[in-house]
């Protein structure tokens, strides 16, 4: 159920997410290269059984993947352009939601990289996004629904 179907997390996306964009009252940091996310352990911890400490460096993760992955725990969702160079975003973003343990971005990811795919399976970065998803992710090819 999206949250334009559920008045109660669209309240709740209401609420967090300037939270998030302020980092008001923010109790951890999440550092990814140069850039230095402020987040609430609270919401990062309810989401991912990875997550349990102040501060938490990420520096194999893209900045830009990163700063959407909070968008997700936040809001339950997070927004990208629908190009054919989105694959790549949904291709770390699948990583991330399966690297630190977050099934609910996975899910999204997967379902997001799919409907792009069907629109821009011809497009350049097509092969680099399977590359992120195949050798970054734990469960190599599963987003595709083939058989390892």
């Amino acid at each position: 159920m999206s949250s334009e179907e559920n008045p109660t997390a669209e309240s709740l996306s209401s609420v967090l997410s300037p939270l998030l964009a302020s980092g008001k009252y923010s109790d951890m940091k999440m550092l990814c290269g140069s850039r230095v996310f402020d987040a609430h352990i609270n919401i990062v911890c309810s989401h991912s059984k990875e997550a349990n400490e102040r501060q938490v460096d990420l520096p194999e993760n893209d900045p830009h993947a990163v700063g959407k992955m909070l968008d997700y725990l936040y809001t339950h969702q997070y927004d990208a352009e629908e190009t054919g160079a989105s694959l790549i975003l949904h291709a770390r973003l699948y990583v991330c939601g399966d690297k630190y343990d977050i099934p609910g971005l996975k899910s999204l990811s997967k379902q997001k990289y799919l409907e792009v795919l069907k629109t821009y399976y011809q497009h350049a970065v097509f092969g680099q996004s399977l590359g992120i998803i195949y050798y970054d992710s734990r469960d190599r090819i599963r987003i595709l629904g083939m058989p390892q």
